[in-house]
């Protein structure tokens, strides 16, 4: 399996933006060999098995080589189904982020090659590449100034304390199966610390008569390690293997909160919402349009929905209010000269946007034989069409799908139907413990059409009073 890689800062990592696969395949050729490990690495692995679950790490070494391979597995149960849906991941299925480290001096000699996959997922899952992104920024930081000695050191300040207790063992041992933390708690108090008997509780579905609340705090208070918030950095106490699982989940949490590329939080004034997107940086959106990094169109596009987002950018662009409600501005760059914009909110061309809307063919053609040579077909009605329909679906931050039609409703009068999901998994979590805790109410709410383009990227604003009204 070729791979291309570079070396920064002592640390190799892969730098292909295409998917990995598990590799099962090539290990399964060997067993795993007995050639001793350096004992800090052996004591990082136990040490992350004993802070949350057997599965949390696995490894595989090869015979003659003396590099050993680390999966760690970041579980994906901590988002609720409708996030990783939208995020286009397996719930329930972990994140695996292998890393590929000298076993003999370990952290002494950096990390060699960091790649990320998860079983069943598209191949161009963004989720996993941005997480991917995340691991190579954070190792190529750690290792500037990481060594064994330190690391030994910081683990050493820690020994005197308390063992992890097995609870929180069997907890993400349930997480790990694809429940949420605060379920598998309260089906294991449910159950007097009894896992058999919790798991039982969860598949039939008897977490739902459970009290969830007066365990939320207990669910806090039993974490042995204080999760990190944003880009904090969780402590090297436990370990390096430790730290970056901790980090890594924490951050699977955020994924919608930074650009995938740069890993730069997006601007608090737009709000969160459920899709990662890249942020408006020039190199990032060169990067992105350039060498298609975190992107592909085809992959990822619905036809009745690309076809939506079209005709709502269409809607705003030729709206009398286009100056005020065309926000964002599409940026895309100009593939005749890949070092100018052609088209930027800092220097617009709404006549040109307008000629290239104009100008694109119906979805359902363009999306025909399986979506093939959408770029050549796009390409022969206006060299701008591919990159600025390639900005319309990728800068979308909510989750939208076409309703079928037995599940829409008959009074809306339109077989043209949609769900929209924009809510930050934060907000997300937020809201349903409200509503299990004091109901909730079905409210309607009409906007024009025109006003969609924005509403879907940069959330609901109360415009009244405003030019946006």
């Amino acid at each position: 399996m070729a791979s291309n890689a570079e070396e920064s800062d002592g640390c190799i990592v892969s730098d292909s933006d295409g998917f990995e696969s598990d590799g099962s395949d090539f290990y399964d050729s060997y067993n795993n060999c007995n050639e001793t490990l350096h004992p800090l690495l052996q004591d990082d692995i136990c040490r992350l098995k004993e802070a949350y679950t057997e599965n949390a790490i696995s490894y595989r070494t090869l015979p003659g080589i003396s590099y050993v391979i680390l999966d760690i597995h970041i579980p994906t149960s901590t988002l609720t189904r409708k996030t990783a849906m939208a995020w286009h991941l397996i719930h329930g299925k972990p994140v695996i982020i292998r890393l590929s480290v000298d076993q003999n001096s370990y952290l002494d000699s950096g990390f060699h090659k960091i790649e990320a996959f998860q079983e069943s997922a598209s191949d161009h899952c963004s989720a996993v590449l941005q997480l991917k992104n995340i691991a190579i920024l954070f190792c190529q930081s750690s290792f500037r100034n990481l060594t064994n000695a330190i690391v030994a050191s910081a683990v050493a300040k820690r020994r005197s304390e308390p063992k992890l207790s097995a609870a929180t063992s069997d907890v993400w041992s349930l997480v790990e199966m694809g429940f949420n933390e605060i379920e598998a708690t309260s089906a294991l108090d449910a159950a007097r610390g009894c896992k058999e008997d919790a798991i039982n509780y969860l598949v039939e579905n008897q977490a739902a008569f459970f009290d969830l609340w007066h365990v939320e705090e207990k669910v806090l208070k039993r974490k042995p390690i204080s999760p990190c918030e944003g880009k904090e950095q969780p402590s090297l106490e436990n370990g390096f293997l430790v730290q970056i699982y901790q980090y890594l989940s924490q951050r699977l949490l955020s994924l919608n909160d930074y650009c995938p590329i740069c890993d730069t939080g997006h601007d608090l004034q737009l709000g969160t919402m459920i899709k990662p997107v890249i942020c408006d940086r020039e190199l990032c959106i060169f990067s992105f349009t350039t060498f298609g990094v975190m992107s592909d169109m085809s992959a990822v596009a619905n036809v009745k929905v690309t076809d939506l987002l079209y005709r709502l950018t269409l809607a705003a662009a030729n709206s009398k209010r286009m100056e005020d409600i065309l926000s964002p501005y599409p940026t895309v760059i100009d593939p005749m000269k890949r070092d100018m914009l052609a088209l930027h909110g800092k220097a617009k061309n709404d006549q040109l946007l307008k000629k290239v809307l104009n100008q694109m063919p119906p979805m359902n053609k363009l999306f025909a034989d399986d979506g093939k040579d959408i770029q050549e077909k796009l390409k022969s009605c206006h060299f701008l069409c591919y990159p600025l329909l390639k900005w319309i679906i990728q800068s979308n931050r909510s989750h939208i799908v076409a309703i079928p039609e037995e599940g829409q409703l008959s009074c809306m009068e339109t077989r043209h139907q949609f769900l929209m999901m924009n809510m930050p998994p934060s907000q997300e979590k937020s809201f349903l413990e409200y509503k299990r805790k004091y109901g909730s109410v079905f409210a309607f709410h009409g906007s024009p059409i025109e006003n969609w383009h924005s509403i879907i990227r940069e959330g609901l604003i109360v415009a009244s009073g405003t030019q946006k009204q």
